[in-house]
């Protein structure tokens, strides 16, 4: 086969030309710091970069979730430590009321905190976290209770709706994890505890101190009691959330790592190549320019 001087030219040519590529392709490693970034540099490794990429953005999202849900339920126990408290002092006060020992400015007094007392509670059960009610179910943007104007304290979130609760998944686990007023603020017969301490400032106002029956203390001790088993849910939740939130850091890590040994470059060795490159290069240009024949126009020159 002879060869000819063009073909020595366009093999010369096309030698510099793949030298002029390696290079590029390493510059482009260098100023991005991955190996992988299209599916034509490794179709497998892209095709796993891009689902992990994909999960990666999915626990993203459930991390955002996650905050919402633990903000929500560090306001749930807030919220129940301070009713437990308040039904705390309402025993107290309704056991002081019971005594017919009782002046009239104790009474007073007795009246005085009762009603304050029920207005802190109307708020926290009004409590509100941005646009939601937190106790207020399925239409949690709508306050769950409402005061008329003669100061009467009404439920408006219905029972069915109370029952449909608030729901946190992560892949195939799912939690419930809200609260409502019925949860809290009315008793196992159904009545609820500012029905109770309306009776009792009526009883107490009035000085009838015999007319603040069991039942009253009893509806009391089923709020506490109820209270207190909600403290060890929203305990239990808040644990659940912390495993939750830990699980899907470590994940993420995981998959930062596995993303990074996929797809990152070796800079080291990037540079080392890199260097070698641009030597075949400039040897090549040298070679070249002895190979090629001068034309009309490097004597012109």
């Amino acid at each position: 086969m002879r060869i000819t001087q063009p073909m020595v030219m366009s093999q010369v040519l096309n030698d510099i030309r793949r030298v002029f590529e390696r290079i590029a392709k390493k510059h482009e490693e260098l100023s991005s710091g991955l190996k992988v970034r299209y599916p034509s540099d490794d179709a497998i490794v892209a095709t796993r970069a891009s689902r992990i990429a994909s999960q990666k953005r999915e626990i993203e999202q459930y991390k955002r979730n996650i905050d919402t849900v633990s903000n929500m339920v560090q306001s749930y126990d807030v919220s129940v430590r301070e009713i437990s408290d308040i039904y705390k002092r309402i025993r107290e006060l309704s056991v002081m009321a019971a005594n017919d020992t009782m002046s009239e400015d104790d009474r007073d007094a007795v009246v005085l905190e009762l009603k304050k007392l029920k207005d802190h509670l109307v708020s926290i059960a009004n409590t509100r976290i941005g646009d939601t009610y937190i106790f207020g179910g399925s239409r949690g943007n709508k306050p769950p209770i409402s005061v008329d104007e003669d100061g009467k304290v009404r439920i408006d979130l219905t029972p069915e709706e109370a029952s449909r609760r608030w729901k946190f998944r992560v892949g195939g686990y799912s939690l419930d994890y809200n609260l409502t007023v019925y949860d809290l603020f009315v008793t196992k017969r159904g009545e609820s505890v500012f029905d109770i301490i309306d009776r009792l400032i009526e009883n107490v106002d009035n000085n009838e101190s015999s007319k603040i029956s069991e039942t009253d203390l009893a509806g009391i001790s089923d709020l506490e009691g109820t209270v207190s088993a909600n403290v060890a849910f929203v305990g239990g939740v808040m644990r659940m959330v912390e495993n939750l939130s830990s699980r899907l850091q470590d994940l993420d890590l995981y998959m930062d790592e596995y993303l990074s040994k996929e797809t990152d470059a070796d800079m080291v060795e990037v540079v080392t190549k890199l260097s070698m490159d641009q030597a075949i290069l400039q040897a090549a240009l040298n070679s070249g320019a002895r190979i090629i024949m001068p034309t009309l126009l490097d004597f012109l020159r």
